[in-house]
């Protein structure tokens, strides 16, 4: 969602913010799929891996929960600047 906002932002830093935190959803979401993975594929647990495993869930949580709110703050004050830019008159 991240670069899907590009065209929306003029000012780079916004961008940064944005494509960091949701490449720190993306990391996590991978660390997840290959815990699953091995989770599914070792013959024995161990209390570690599964604590790892938990916490790369929680962590991939928090951060898609920060991307998408961020999103979405970002478009509604791009939407509300476009609403205010057109009832002023002017462009």
């Amino acid at each position: 969602t991240s670069l899907f906002f590009y065209a929306y932002f003029k000012q780079e830093f916004k961008v940064k913010k944005l494509a960091a935190i949701g490449f720190l959803s993306m990391t996590f979401d991978y660390m997840e799929n290959i815990f699953v993975i091995f989770f599914l594929t070792s013959s024995h647990l161990t209390s570690g891996f599964v604590m790892i495993g938990s916490i790369s869930t929680i962590l991939k949580g928090i951060f898609y929960l920060i991307n998408y709110g961020l999103s979405l703050f970002f478009l509604s004050r791009c939407i509300v600047k476009r609403i205010i830019k057109k009832t002023s008159g002017t462009k």
